[in-house]
């Protein structure tokens, strides 16, 4: 499994590339320090396509030689840290140094695994739980089928209301929806998932189940990972998990 911690998507650009000083605030006011000889790309007619209006720019965080960590890898001592909010007008948290550390009574661990490519991180998914059963072969139909069972709403089939990526839908009422539990098992490390973990809502009248499976390939992704502490160490190639309150950290 992949995990989705910056931008997963064909990008078609056009672009330069140049060697850049970057300089980044330390949390200490009007303190700042640089890095000489910076790979940095300028992309012009971009179209991603998955990005807000209000983005600036991408920053690569994977485990590729020329993505921002891995230049920076001798500074940072190969580790980084995040927290992604659930609250939409919350800034996320990216760390580097000191506050890379993820600790605490509830951090699980798995290590990186090898991959068919160099830029994500793999891990080693080895099944999951949806309401009490244990999933080890995972297709899209058993996991929707298991979930569908457990929610008692109206489910929407109209493909014209649907999202174009996602199938599993239902007319979203706050009073009666409940999600079932569902534990993702990955090598040494079980995460519990809430309900802002798997499902998210559309518009005013839509809540939609957010697991998606396609061509054998499963990235755990970014909504999956929102008001969890990650921590990636990539010189003992460990990725750590601890569930947090996102905003509790800018504190």
């Amino acid at each position: 499994m992949l995990i989705q911690n910056d931008i997963l998507g064909w990008i078609n650009f056009i672009w330069r590339c140049c060697l850049r000083t970057l300089t980044f605030g330390t949390g200490v006011k009007s303190s700042l320090v640089g890095f000489d000889k910076i790979i940095f790309g300028c992309g012009h007619d971009n179209n991603q396509g998955f990005l807000s209006p209000k983005s600036v720019g991408i920053i690569g965080l994977g485990n590729g030689a020329t993505s921002l960590t891995s230049q920076l890898g001798y500074v940072i001592g190969n580790k980084f840290s995040y927290c992604l909010a659930l609250e939409s007008n919350i800034p996320s948290l990216l760390n580097f140094g000191e506050k890379v550390v993820v600790s605490g009574s509830e951090i699980v661990s798995t290590p990186i695994v090898s991959g068919h490519s160099s830029t994500p991180y793999y891990i080693n998914l080895k099944g999951m739980t949806v309401a009490g059963k244990d999933l080890i072969l995972l297709t899209q139909l058993v996991m929707q089928s298991l979930v569908a069972a457990q929610i008692n709403l109206e489910r929407v089939t109209d493909k014209n209301l649907l999202p174009s990526t996602i199938k599993l839908c239902y007319k979203f009422s706050p009073s009666t929806f409940k999600a079932p539990p569902i534990t993702v098992h990955f090598a040494g490390a079980d995460i519990v998932l809430n309900k802002q973990n798997t499902f998210i809502k559309f518009g005013d009248s839509l809540t939609c189940f957010t697991f998606n499976i396609a061509n054998n390939v499963y990235i755990y992704g970014s909504v999956a990972q929102l008001n969890f502490h990650v921590g990636i160490d990539k010189q003992k190639k460990v990725v750590s998990f601890k569930p947090t309150h996102c905003i509790k950290l800018q504190s």
